[in-house]
C-alpha cells in the first residue's frame, strides 16, 4: 500500500510539474512520447494517443537516423491563430506555420483543418527526431525539408508533394538542375515568390523520395553519416551510391519518377504553369 501510495504521489508530483509548464488557460494533455500545451480549452478525444502514433511511424521510418533523442518527451505547443503563434516568446518566423526547436519543443500553428494540423505536427516532430542525429551541426536544407515532408503522411499518395512530383513526371520537368539545387536554402537564395519557394520544397521531397527508395535505409544513413562528417555532396553521393556525378544521379531520377509515378490528377493534366503548393492545396 505504501508503495502504492509513493507511486501515486510521483505520478501527481510529476503532472503537476508538466502543467505548470503551461500558461494559464490552456490544455494540457500527457502522451507517452508527446505532451501537449493547447491554447484550447479542450482537445479532440484521444489527442495524446494519436499524437503518440504519428510520433511512432515517424520514429520506425526514420530507424537509426531518428534514435537519438527518444529517451526525452517532447513538448509540443499547440497555438489557436498565427496571432498568438507569432506573438509566442519563440518568435517563429512569420512565413511559417510550424517550428522544431532542439532538443524537445515543437510548435504548431492550429489554424488549419484537423488534418493539415496533423501534416504540420509530422513535419515539426521528424525535424526535431532528424535534427538530433546531426548534433551540433544542422543538416542540408534539402535533405532536411525532404525527409521532414517524406514523413507527412503514412500514405504518399495522398501526399501533396507526391503529387507535385508527379507534375515534374508528367512534364519531364525540375526547376532546379540537382548541382545548384543542393547548395539552396529556400529562404535566401530562391525567388519567384511562393512559386518559387514551393517547387524547392517539391523538387527536395521528391529527391529524398528517390534516395531512400534507391537502395533502402543502408544506403541512405551512409549518405546522411558522410555529409554529416562534412562530405560533400557529389563525394557522399558516389560513396553511398556510386554514381561518378550529380548528372547521372539526375539521369536516373528523372526515369525513376516517370516509373514511379503512373497517373497525375487532372488538374495537372492541362496546366502548363510550373507547380505552386500555396495555390493548390492552400498551403
Amino acid at each position: 500500500m505504501r508503495h502504492r501510495l509513493v507511486g501515486i504521489l510521483l505520478a501527481a508530483s510529476c503532472a503537476a510539474r508538466v502543467s505548470a509548464a503551461c500558461p494559464r488557460g490552456w490544455t494540457d494533455r500527457h502522451g507517452r512520447k508527446v505532451v501537449t500545451c493547447a491554447e484550447f480549452k479542450t482537445l479532440p478525444p484521444a489527442w495524446s494517443l494519436n499524437v503518440d502514433s504519428i510520433l511512432s511511424r515517424i520514429d520506425f521510418g526514420l530507424g537509426f537516423l531518428g534514435y537519438a533523442g527518444r529517451e526525452r518527451l517532447i513538448e509540443l505547443n499547440l497555438f489557436r491563430n498565427r496571432g498568438s503563434y507569432l506573438a509566442s516568446s519563440f518568435r517563429p518566423p512569420a512565413w511559417s506555420q510550424g517550428l522544431a526547436i532542439k532538443p524537445k519543443t515543437v510548435l504548431v500553428c492550429a489554424s488549419a483543418r484537423q488534418r493539415g494540423i496533423e501534416r504540420i505536427l509530422a513535419h515539426e516532430m521528424t525535424h526535431l527526431r532528424f535534427e538530433q542525429y546531426w548534433g551540433r551541426a544542422m543538416p542540408p536544407p534539402w535533405i532536411n525539408e525532404g525527409v521532414a515532408m517524406s514523413e507527412e503522411s503514412a500514405d504518399q499518395s495522398t501526399s501533396q508533394w507526391y503529387w507535385a512530383m508527379a507534375g515534374f513526371a508528367q512534364r519531364g520537368y525540375l526547376p532546379f538542375p540537382t548541382a545548384t539545387f543542393v547548395k539552396l536554402n529556400p529562404i535566401t537564395d530562391v525567388g519567384g515568390g511562393a512559386e518559387g519557394v514551393g517547387e524547392w520544397y517539391a523538387e527536395a521531397y521528391a529527391l529524398v523520395q528517390f534516395l531512400r527508395s534507391n537502395g533502402g535505409s543502408f544506403r541512405f544513413s551512409t549518405l546522411c553519416s558522410d555529409l554529416r562528417k562534412g562530405m560533400g555532396v557529389q563525394d557522399a553521393i558516389w560513396d553511398a551510391y556510386r554514381y561518378t556525378s550529380l548528372q547521372q544521379m539526375e539521369r536516373k531520377w528523372r526515369r525513376w519518377m516517370a516509373d514511379r509515378v503512373s497517373r497525375v490528377p487532372p488538374r495537372f493534366s492541362s496546366s502548363g504553369r510550373a507547380f505552386d503548393p500555396y495555390m493548390d492545396f492552400g498551403l
